[in-house]
């Protein structure tokens, strides 16, 4: 962990997170224009302006063909959250942004070195030329600002500066596994460990050389105070002569081990500032790389990597319903999972989160059937019929509250009455001379009794019932008769 705030100077910023856990970003409309259309890409600054490089990216034939993107993307490195394809696109504004911000620094360089030129005497001898010219290059360089008041541990009479350095390189999701990958199968023995190092401090060698260019004079300590201040020890004894508090300096234990590559990395590094460095990140190079990604995807590509967000989409959407069973967060919930789950799979499947949504959206079209039918156009809304509604979602028997005289019976007669009217193609206006029942006749009738009486007339009330139902061609009874034990 870096204790200091990396600082670059940088050009234009390309700008915009969705909601991360909580919503899965949109993914921004690319649209690809060739023929007659401007050279360059286009892509947002902080404003939310749309900007142009004329000529950027022209390393390739993909390239130098006439492109014309509009990206709305969140600025800086890919966001790991995001689908593929989204961060895909987030490296391509990321290399646009990378490639306008060293050219802009390249010309401010390049004015600067113009008006030291016209300042400068038009007659000098060459021997004072090239004595001028090694001092400066033997001068400190890159730097960006002062360390606060810190000195250099060896040079107490020189400030500390923090040096300009290289951003790292931006990766999406498969680089990032790609780069993994590689260094597991380096293996355990000595040179792959070696190798395994090195590969890891590329980004480490390129500082320490920015840190030396920015303090000629500083030590491996002095890097180690800005850099990882963890592995700074600063220790205060007293001194038993003088009784004086003397204060020493030195590196953490694991800095001090055999081998150790920051000792390694500091001895090779050269004080060369970061402007004259071999880039960590080709943005050139990178930006080819997605161009080909997505030039190369196919059909069925671009859905498995769209997946993840239509399936967040659909959640938000049923989770958004303003009244819902409540079987339906549940249901929700199960799908999250389920989807959390599938999605860390290197080829991932789908059924099992899609039955889910089904099952959910099932449970939403139901209750938008059973409100229609209860709920009268033009009517307001009762309590009473909004609770009865919900109920009949999740309950396999609901009480119907008043029976037939109450308001939710009141609305099962109408919902009856509609029904036989629709069967027999009679019209509301009931026009003629018949008269329409307000319900058809039934196919058979039930009738229950029950009632609490004492069996035998001395003994505690127990519960009786019987139940007889008609039909058209019979009928049938059936009773069910309890007595208290005790008295027999």
């Amino acid at each position: 962990m870096r204790g200091r705030s990396r600082g670059t100077r940088s050009g234009p910023v390309a700008p915009l997170l969705s909601r991360g856990c909580q919503q899965i970003a949109t993914c921004p409309t690319v649209s690809v224009t060739e023929g007659n259309s401007k050279k360059g890409f286009c892509t947002g600054n902080e404003n939310g302006k749309m900007f142009e490089d004329e000529g950027a990216m022209s390393a390739s034939t993909t390239l130098n063909q006439n492109l014309s993107f509009a990206l709305v993307l969140d600025p800086g490195s890919p966001n790991m959250t995001h689908c593929l394809l989204h961060q895909k696109l987030q490296m391509l504004n990321c290399c646009i942004q990378r490639k306008k911000s060293r050219e802009w620094q390249q010309r401010e360089e390049a004015e600067v070195e113009e008006s030291e030129e016209e300042e400068e005497e038009e007659f000098f001898e060459c021997a004072e030329t090239s004595s001028w010219e090694g001092g400066r290059r033997r001068g400190p360089e890159g730097r960006l600002m002062q360390l606060g008041e810190m000195r250099l541990l060896r040079h107490e009479s020189e400030p500390l500066y923090i040096p300009v350095t290289q951003d790292p390189a931006p990766l999406t999701e498969d680089l990032l596994e790609a780069q993994a990958e590689v260094l597991v199968r380096l293996g355990a023995h000595a040179e792959g460990a070696a190798l395994r190092a090195r590969m890891q401090s590329a980004s480490l060698t390129s500082d320490m050389e920015a840190f030396k260019a920015a303090n000629p004079k500083s030590c491996l300590e002095d890097f180690v105070r800005w850099y990882s201040p963890r592995d700074f020890v600063e220790e205060h004894k007293v001194d038993e002569e003088t009784g004086s508090t003397v204060t020493t300096h030195g590196l953490s234990a694991r800095m001090l081990l055999p081998g150790n590559m920051w000792l390694e990395s500091w001895e090779s590094a050269r004080p060369v500032p970061a402007r004259r460095q071999k880039r960590l990140f080709d943005d050139t190079r990178e930006a080819e790389k997605v161009l080909h990604f997505l030039a190369s995807a196919k059909i069925s590509d671009v859905v498995t990597y769209l997946m993840p967000m239509l399936l967040h989409c659909a959640l938000l959407q049923l989770a958004e319903e303003e009244e819902c069973p409540q079987s339906l967060p549940l249901k929700l919930e199960e799908a999250s999972l389920k989807a959390a789950k599938v999605m860390r799979n290197p080829q991932p499947k789908y059924e099992a989160v899609l039955r889910c949504l089904h099952q959910a959206e099932v449970l939403v079209a139901q209750m938008h059937s059973v409100h229609s039918k209860f709920v009268r156009e033009g009517e307001e809304e009762e309590e009473e019929v909004r609770r009865f509604a919900l109920d009949l979602l999740d309950c396999y028997e609901v009480e119907v509250p008043g029976a037939g005289k109450g308001t939710v019976g009141a609305r099962i007669r109408h919902l009856f009455s509609e029904a036989h009217k629709a069967n027999q193609m009679v019209p509301d206006d009931n026009q003629g001379s018949g008269v329409t029942e307000e319900f058809p006749p039934p196919s058979g009738k039930e009738f229950i009794f029950r009632a609490s009486c004492s069996r035998p007339p001395v003994a505690h009330p127990t519960p009786q019932r019987m139940y007889c139902v008609v039909t058209g061609d019979e009928f049938r009874v059936a009773g069910a008769f309890t007595e208290d034990t005790t008295f027999l």
